[in-house]
């Protein structure tokens, strides 16, 4: 099998616009905790890399768009880019289970590092929230927006919380944010990270010089 470097340029520059905006984040949010007498533990801190990588990952898999997507693609909405109906076409098994594995650990992680999480609801409207995020970012790159995945990620976020409170039954977690502001702080700066520097299309550009 051919080794396509190239293919890992892309994987490695997203990555880059993504992570290391939220290590920075990470690391003041550390240091201003530090300063209140308030350090970070290894496990908290061993849980914030994991859910950092998760929300890379979320943001690769699905695709969500960047400011140079609307220089490509422009504002307009195609209706060939919608399915508003719940579960109007054929059941695809796979996709469905897909997108319910993918919000899971989104819900596992939620109530394990922010108490205020611990309720079902409040991880309910995140899990929905995020999903719909995901889901209207996609109609700025010609992706394909459906209810049905909005449906299955909230559906994952549930069942990842029922895990998270599960662990936390088995290993309490003593030392947990009571706000859950940190999370969507977390979430917008690697979002903006990608948003603003994350070009394909460019660095396409600079390797084929097209």
């Amino acid at each position: 099998m051919d080794f396509d470097l190239s293919h890992y340029l892309f994987i490695g520059y997203e990555m880059v616009t993504v992570l290391v905006p939220f290590l920075l984040a990470l690391a003041l949010r550390a240091r201003a905790q530090r300063e209140e007498g308030n350090s970070l533990t290894v496990f908290r801190g061993m849980f914030l890399l994991l859910f950092g990588c998760y929300i890379c990952g979320v943001f690769y898999f699905t695709g969500v768009s960047t400011i140079y997507d609307l220089f490509y693609y422009g504002l307009e909405i195609r209706g060939e880019q919608l399915n508003l109906i719940p579960f109007s076409h054929k059941v695809d098994v796979t996709d469905y289970l897909l997108n319910i594995l993918l919000l899971m650990p989104l819900g596992f992680f939620l109530p394990v590092l922010w108490r205020c999480f611990r309720r079902f609801w409040r991880t309910l409207l995140a899990g929905f929230g995020f999903s719909l995020f995901i889901e209207l970012s996609q109609l700025l790159n010609v992706r394909y927006t459906d209810v049905d995945d909005l449906i299955m990620n909230t559906l994952g976020a549930v069942l990842g919380y029922v895990c998270g409170i599960a662990f936390l039954q088995l290993i309490p977690v003593k030392k947990q944010a009571a706000s859950g502001r940190e999370a969507f702080f977390y979430i917008g700066v690697m979002f903006l990270g990608r948003f603003l520097l994350y070009n394909p299309m460019g660095l396409a550009k600079m390797l084929y010089g097209f």
